[in-house]
């Protein structure tokens, strides 16, 4: 069975009492939620100099913090505290709290309010409410907007089982942007002493692309080596190196890191987070040191050992946590390599198999979703998230031509680029009732052809009579949009209109 480093701590407190979940308004569905706890903050061996809760906005939209309340309830409920807050939350944008006066440990972030509470509770719960009543019970209603409990409790009050407690070197944080109502199931501690990252507060300055927004583009599986620690080892751990291909700063928040045996049967991962820089790399080595030349500093160390045939991916959700081949708009990268019984890759064939002395590395930044084709065997070079920058994709598009023709199966619009430097892909819109809509269901990925490529989109419920009119949107790697049109049916036009 996989061993995932994040959530193997969750599996011990599985026999916590579980009791039923209070009543939440718009359950499921509430923008606003708790996403870290860390407690206690400013003792002698604590990371950070003060306790915080941060929050999270998972939407697209602004959430207004208008008449919200942040709770902290003790065990026996016979303290709490309720702090005010105020402003707005944008879309995937977190919000820090602090609690205490500052003690030892390293400052954290310029917090967004702070509790005039002297601690948070250990344990103890932490809840969102409208209401700004201090209570001694564990909290219900529709003014209850979401409610974390963690640790052992006395007077158990959770949503659906507690989640870990934390400590001075731990928090606990949420494993992705989805809230099933189960504390034990959407919270895992961040496991600093097993290769983890440790408590990672971030305030409304910092968002997560992966909560409120398309998924990124921008992070890749980029090289990967195994199996390190041999005889015969380059190196004294097998590893798998990220990297952020785009020319802006990316989250690595709710993001997954598994790598999976050629024969489906066993896995590793990591639950990654915290920011990575334009063109930087992120490290993840897998098992103890053996013979070799040591890797550099890993940015996440799981202390189990990997195969050099199989597959590595990334992911959003963690249902996609196993030995099966992931599937879906969940996955942001999938290289499998060498091969298998259960073959699990991208595009035609898998990438080569690494060895002792070869990795498997991209032959550029770009992605084709083609792994034989976007991989070669090479020396391995393992460089870590301080390492020099690789490449940050400058984004840039030169319209050829742009066309929309009718006929009795619709409508055919054509486009073709001069140039698309750091283009994602295209989308087509067509006005409908004052506005436009989308016509693609999904981004028409870019060839990324070095003197430009052709491309066509039949659009087959076109308006009945009258002229149809057509704009393309073009998408850069950090999400940008450069517009193009309108064009009607049969027409032709190459102008842009301005970046939003």
């Amino acid at each position: 069975m996989g061993r995932l480093p994040k959530l193997a701590t969750v599996l011990a407190f599985a026999a916590f009492l579980a009791v039923a979940a209070p009543h939440r308004a718009e359950a499921g569905s509430q923008c606003l939620v708790v996403n870290q706890v860390y407690v206690p903050g400013g003792t002698g061996s604590s990371v950070y100099d003060r306790s915080f809760v941060e929050l999270l906005n998972r939407c697209a939209s602004s959430t207004s913090l208008a008449g919200v309340y942040l709770h902290t309830l003790s065990s026996d409920n016979s303290t709490g505290s309720a702090t005010p807050l105020s402003g707005s939350v944008s879309g995937g944008r977190f919000y820090l709290v602090t609690y205490g006066s500052a003690g030892s440990g390293s400052p954290l972030p310029t917090p967004d309010a702070t509790s005039a509470s002297v601690a948070l509770p250990t344990p103890g719960k932490v809840f969102l409410s409208t209401s700004a009543t201090v209570g001694s019970s564990c909290p219900s209603g529709a003014g209850l907007l979401d409610l974390v409990g963690y640790g052992t409790s006395s007077t158990p009050c959770v949503e659906g089982s507690a989640a870990p407690a934390p400590s001075a070197v731990d928090s606990v944080r949420r494993t992705s942007c989805a809230d099933t109502d189960s504390n034990s199931t959407d919270f895992v501690l961040t496991d600093s002493s097993f290769g983890g990252d440790g408590p990672s507060p971030r305030n409304s300055t910092l968002a997560s692309p992966l909560c409120g927004g398309s998924q990124s583009p921008c992070l890749l599986v980029n090289e990967v080596y195994a199996p390190g620690g041999t005889g015969s080892s380059v190196y004294d751990r097998s590893f798998v190196e990220l990297l952020n291909r785009c020319d802006t700063m990316t989250s690595l928040d709710f993001v997954h890191l598994d790598v999976v045996n050629a024969a489906q049967t066993d896995y590793e991962g990591a639950l990654l987070s915290g920011p990575l820089g334009r063109g930087h790399y992120y490290l993840v080595s897998f098992g103890a040191t053996g013979a070799g030349s040591p890797v550099p500093a890993p940015d996440f160390l799981n202390p189990f050992g990997i195969t050099n045939a199989g597959s590595a991916f990334l992911v959003s959700d963690p249902a996609l946590d196993s030995v099966n081949c992931p599937t879906g708009p969940a996955v942001i990268d999938l290289v499998g390599f060498g091969s298998s019984t259960r073959p699990c890759y991208e595009g035609p064939g898998p990438a080569p198999l690494p060895n002792a002395t070869k990795s498997i590395s991209r032959s550029a930044c770009l992605d084709t979703n083609s792994n034989s084709g976007d991989f070669s065997s090479v020396d391995p070079s393992p460089r870590n998230s301080a390492s020099s920058p690789g490449c940050g994709v400058p984004s840039a598009v030169m319209l050829a031509g742009f066309s929309a023709a009718r006929s009795s199966a619709g409508i055919l619009v054509r486009w073709r680029t001069a140039s698309e430097a750091g283009v994602l892909g295209f989308n087509v819109y067509r006005k409908s009732a004052g506005r436009r809509v989308r016509v693609n269901r999904n981004l028409v990925s870019s060839r990324h052809g070095s003197r430009g490529s052709g491309y066509a989109y039949r659009d087959r419920r076109p308006p009945r009579g009258g002229a149809a009119r057509y704009w393309l949107e073009a998408v850069s790697m950090t999400g940008e949009s450069t517009w193009y049109g309108p064009v009607a049916a049969g027409s032709t036009s190459s102008r842009a209109s301005s970046n939003r």
